[in-house]
């Protein structure tokens, strides 16, 4: 079965590891339009394929729009997004540690009082 362009443009979000917020920031585009687009509501104007295009240069445009062939023209394009989905997901666990250490620094400082 093929997927519809709005299912590609979801995917590119998936593979990139970004939160819908930072991938709409990233491509210049309102998070509801683009939360709109993900869940098949509307179709992306030229414009925002324009902006999707602009951040990842080696996307192919056969893939986004027909659905033909792979996501990038450059495989080291899709090895470095790979490695940065990676890497946020590492930051995210990071921030997870770094807030319970937090959290137990205050309890630990409100018991000594």
């Amino acid at each position: 079965m093929e997927s519809s362009i709005n299912e590609r443009i979801a995917k590119l979000i998936e593979e990139s590891g970004e939160s819908l917020n930072k991938f709409s920031a990233k491509i210049k585009v309102a998070q509801p339009t683009l939360s709109s687009i993900v869940n098949g509501e509307t179709r992306p104007s030229f414009g925002m394929l324009e902006k999707i295009f602009d951040a990842f240069p080696t996307l192919s445009a056969s893939w986004l729009v027909r659905g033909k062939g792979s996501m990038f023209t450059d495989e080291e394009d899709a090895r470095l997004l790979e490695l940065e989905k990676k890497t946020n997901e590492e930051i995210e666990k990071l921030h997870a540690i770094i807030a319970n250490l937090s959290e137990t620094i205050n309890k630990l400082k409100n018991n000594k009082k």
